[in-house]
């Protein structure tokens, strides 16, 4: 029979196991605690980096955009220069080393797109052909559109006004002023959810708009103003592309491989590339620049995670600038709009 002592010595080995087991606990919730909030404050300083190394990449970019925009552009020589740049706008550029990690860029001349300020009916109708409407669902859009825009609340025969969208469930106000963004496309009458997800969005600009002051502005700072009745072939997305009058999958894909290669820099460019359809699509294009570009840049904290496969998951950051190149002027230029947070597939 055990002991008063005996007992009380296994009432303290206990309470000593049990102690060394919860301060066991607390440790290793300390040490967790810990890692977390080292890698919390390492993936901050990560994105930080590459926030910047983005920032760095749009402003080597435009330095380059500015150059090119010096040029004289009816050279051969020029143009074959330009066609080897590795800035060369509307096509991809490779990966760039900076500041311990890397960026890649773009430059995109917005006149490759349809403006929604500026566009009249045959091009907004144009870009509409693309997608599975009837005659009467485009015309409501291109009317729409047009009232959405326009500073009074007169409907068009097919448009809507202030009285239709505060008819809806939820109603709100029409703009009557330019589009203040392109997601506010999708704010009027006939604009689909199915159509943004089949690339609407990818169609449309809304720079420059028409109540800035830069309707008087020359493309690109000189020549004769920019026809945004019009885009800018060298610079026209491939979903846009195929929805134009005579072409197809195939003419788009021929245009594209063509510019990546080197830009078209006359009509008979165009004409060797798109043949007999360049009579239908001939109106709706131009090889003149808008003067309005997209600056992006993705940047990656470490050097060499540039996106590619293979190429590591580091942190990236994505940041863009809508300029308007006005080299005639002390400014050079000047910016329409920032956006941070960027997709890295720009």
């Amino acid at each position: 029979m055990k002991g008063p002592l005996q007992s009380e010595k296994g009432i303290a080995l206990f309470l000593v196991l049990w102690v060394l087991m919860l301060l066991s606990v607390i440790v290793g919730e300390f040490c967790h605690a810990m890692r977390t909030e080292v890698n919390i404050a390492r993936n901050f300083t990560e994105e930080t980096r590459a926030y910047y190394i983005a920032r760095a990449g749009v402003n080597i970019a435009l330095n380059q955009l500015l150059k090119q925009q010096s040029r004289p552009r009816s050279r051969a020589a020029a143009a074959e220069a330009v066609a080897e740049d590795p800035w060369r706008i509307n096509r991809s550029m490779p990966a760039f080393s900076y500041g311990g990690g890397a960026f890649r860029a773009r430059v995109t001349d917005e006149g490759g797109k349809v403006n929604i300020n500026r566009a009249g009916p045959r091009l907004l109708r144009a870009m509409l052909s693309g997608f599975d409407l009837n005659e009467e669902e485009r015309d409501i859009i291109v009317d729409s559109i047009l009232d959405w825009r326009d500073g009074d609340n007169f409907h068009r025969l097919n448009g809507a006004e202030e009285d239709y969208y505060q008819s809806l469930a939820e109603p709100y106000h029409a703009r009557n002023g330019d589009f203040a963004s392109t997601a506010e496309l999708q704010l009027v009458r006939g604009v689909t959810p199915e159509m943004v997800e089949n690339g609407l969005m990818e169609m449309v600009t809304v720079f420059p708009g028409t109540r800035d002051g830069s309707d008087d502005a020359s493309a690109g700072g000189g020549g004769s103003p920019f026809d945004y009745s019009r885009l800018c072939v060298n610079a026209v997305p491939g979903v846009l592309l195929r929805s134009l009058p005579g072409m197809n999958q195939e003419l788009a894909d021929a245009v594209v491989e063509h510019r990546e290669a080197t830009p078209f820099r006359s009509t008979a460019d165009v004409i060797s590339v798109l043949g007999e359809a360049y009579g239908a699509v001939s109106p709706f294009l131009t090889i003149q620049e808008s003067g309005v570009y997209a600056v992006a840049a993705v940047g990656y904290a470490a050097e060499g995670a540039d996106g590619a496969e293979g190429s590591g998951s580091a942190l990236h950051r994505g940041v863009m600038a809508v300029v308007e190149a006005t080299p005639d002027t002390g400014r050079k230029y000047r910016v329409l709009a920032w956006l941070d947070n960027i997709g890295a597939g720009f």
